[in-house]
């Protein structure tokens, strides 16, 4: 069971699943998915933040650069006026260079909206999320720049795609 200032919220493939926490009446979502799904991540994150009072969504966090967890940021971003974005350090580059292989949209046939971010997370920076501390955790592999978050007090880790089914 989740603590009631963290949400979850799972999707279908191609979408990222998102979590989202409040912090009094502001929130963050974690991943956006994939921008083609755009009007289904705006009804779930719109739910969630209904049920929390209509806080606000004022930050997205990125665990990395694919498109199913960037997808959405653009248009998140124009709904939600003022909401900042935080992306892995060492993802800018590529997505200053947009398309890079990093990217892997071309690559896999997929597309993602350019987007601006306003800071950078890196790998041992802690974060407040939800009233508790995580920890960002550099995991190369699937994206050389991917993070997880992970809180050792509540004992969640939020794994991105560096743990998946089975």
């Amino acid at each position: 069971m989740l603590p009631p200032t963290i949400a979850f919220i799972e999707r279908d493939w191609l979408s990222a699943n998102h979590v989202m926490f409040r912090d009094n009446e502001s929130a963050t979502l974690i991943d956006s998915g994939y921008g083609k799904f755009n009007d289904v991540t705006l009804e779930k994150v719109d739910e969630v933040l209904g049920e929390w009072g209509d806080a606000s969504l004022d930050r997205i966090i990125n665990t990395h650069i694919h498109s199913d967890h960037i997808g959405g940021n653009a248009e998140l971003q124009r709904v939600h006026r003022g909401c900042s974005i935080t992306v892995p350090a060492e993802e800018q580059m590529a997505l200053v260079n947009w398309d890079a292989p990093d990217q892997m949209l071309s690559y896999a046939d997929q597309e993602a909206e350019r987007f601006a971010w306003d800071d950078v997370i890196e790998p041992g920076q802690s974060v407040r999320l939800g009233g508790e501390t995580w920890h960002a955790i550099a995991t190369p592999g699937h994206d050389m720049g991917s993070l997880v978050f992970y809180s050792p007090k509540l004992r969640i880790l939020i794994s991105a795609d560096a743990l998946w089914e089975n």
